[in-house]
């Protein structure tokens, strides 16, 4: 797939090359870095190389550029394992430990 190279305003640029430089997020910098490369007419292969990334993922960044434009550069918050304790549990562990000092493996036999 051969993509025409991506027009950027001279203010997005300018808020890329920022993020690029003072960026806490390294995926962040990384993604924006990608648009950089899109913006000054590098091939996707060529970035591929300078990245050191697959050639879809390099597409999706130009094309989630396209469809959500910052919003794209950071994660969304994710949601992690389900609790494996109920809500009454939880309370009944809570209530034992304000009740006397247990130690783990006291509080798992219980």
């Amino acid at each position: 797939m051969k993509l025409t190279h991506l027009e950027l305003s001279v203010d997005e640029r300018a808020k890329l090359q920022e993020i690029v430089e003072k960026g806490s997020d390294w995926r962040a910098r990384q993604r924006a870095q990608t648009l950089l490369y899109f913006n000054d007419r590098w091939s996707a292969k060529a970035i591929v190389e300078q990245q050191d990334l697959n050639i879809d993922m390099v597409y999706d960044r130009r094309k989630n550029w396209l469809s959500k434009g910052y919003a794209f550069l950071y994660d969304v918050h994710r949601n992690g394992v389900p609790p494996k304790l109920n809500v009454i549990r939880l309370d009944q562990i809570k209530t034992w430990a304000e009740e006397e000092v247990l130690t783990g493996s006291a509080k798992v036999a219980r």
